[in-house]
């Protein structure tokens, strides 16, 4: 029987100990080998996420809280900073806040989607302005209206979830609003670009926060069932 040279056995013996070390490193997610991207992206509100090429920040501005009877709105700045268009769906898309407290709610994306009678009495200027986007393309910024029941307070929330049907991914992006508007006080919305978009939005389409407020059924109930399942949604116009 032939004898192995040493050289080769120690060849063996190192490959050997390669193979079990990677497999060791792979188990325990460490070395420089990859990973699959986390399902969960965290940030902070306003910034860019590199990865992903996004950037989100939600503000509350209760002169909007009458706007449309039985709900409160936050609006949502989103941002495309990547290199494709980003694909928005109301029926597929999860947005939800939690509160100061850590108490979750889930918003509404479309109020088509859920009270058919009150999206029909709603002017039309009324509903091009809230209507849920369909795309976003690159470097752009969508201003998305999200709804919640007037009884939620919206106040000085903490975090803004969305879960991207595009992406397949949900964002927590922790707020960085310290104080919000307060009607008592009639303070002015801070100088920051979110508020500015946000501000900018409802303050060109005039009456809308005027003392005269859009012609709107105010006797429908914002729990009213749906007499019929909503029609699909394929007008809404790109940005």
């Amino acid at each position: 029987m032939k004898k192995i040279p040493s050289i080769l056995v120690c060849l063996i013996l190192f490959t050997q100990q390669a193979v079990a070390s990677n497999k060791h490193l792979s188990q325990s997610g460490g070395g420089s080998y990859s990973k699959k991207s986390p399902k969960q992206i965290t940030s902070e509100a306003g910034l860019n996420i590199p990865q992903w090429g996004v950037a989100i920040d939600a503000v509350y501005d209760n002169r909007l809280d009458s706007l449309i009877p039985g709900y409160k709105i936050l609006n949502v700045i989103l941002s495309n900073r990547g290199a494709s268009s980003i694909f928005l769906d109301p029926r597929k898309d999860k947005w939800f806040i939690v509160d100061n407290i850590g108490k979750t709610y889930n918003a509404i994306t479309h109020l088509r989607l859920v009270n058919e009678k009150l999206w029909s009495s709603l002017p039309r200027g009324l509903r091009e302005k809230i209507e849920y986007p369909q795309t976003l393309r690159v470097g752009n910024s969508a201003k998305i209206d999200l709804f919640f029941p007037t009884g939620i307070s919206l106040q000085n929330f903490r975090e803004i979830g969305w879960m991207s049907s595009h992406f397949k991914k949900e964002f927590n992006i922790i707020s960085a609003v310290e104080k919000n508007l307060e009607d008592d006080h009639n303070e002015p919305l801070p100088n920051t670009p979110t508020y500015k978009q946000s501000k900018q939005k409802y303050d060109q389409l005039d009456p809308l926060l005027q003392k005269d407020r859009p012609d709107v059924d105010y006797k429908i109930k914002a729990d009213e069932p749906l007499d019929n399942p909503p029609p699909e949604i394929r007008n809404i116009p790109d940005l």
